[in-house]
């Protein structure tokens, strides 16, 4: 738990792959900012890496979530096509 201009930094680690898993950040009067939650690990040699990302900005009622079907970890072809599933709902501000 770190205090950042006020705010309240909390990190949960997942001792067995070393990463972070989830992440909280608080206002000085406890309302919650910001919540990260990472899940589905992946290790590959002696790398590891989420295959799930959900942030959420409860407040704004916003919420993002990545999925990864497949998972290459540090690949020499980077490729970043992808499509956006039928029943997601896209907006820009």
């Amino acid at each position: 738990v770190y205090q950042i201009d006020g705010r309240t930094h909390s990190f949960w680690i997942d001792p067995e792959y070393d990463l972070v898993v989830r992440y909280e950040v608080h206002t000085p009067r406890g309302d919650l900012l910001l919540e990260a939650e990472s899940s589905q690990m992946v290790r590959r040699e002696d790398l590891c890496a989420p295959r799930h990302i959900t942030v959420s900005f409860p407040g704004e009622g916003r919420r993002l979530s990545i999925h990864y079907s497949t998972l290459d970890l540090n690949a020499g072809d980077l490729s970043f096509v992808y499509t956006v599933p039928a029943g997601a709902h896209s907006s820009s501000r």
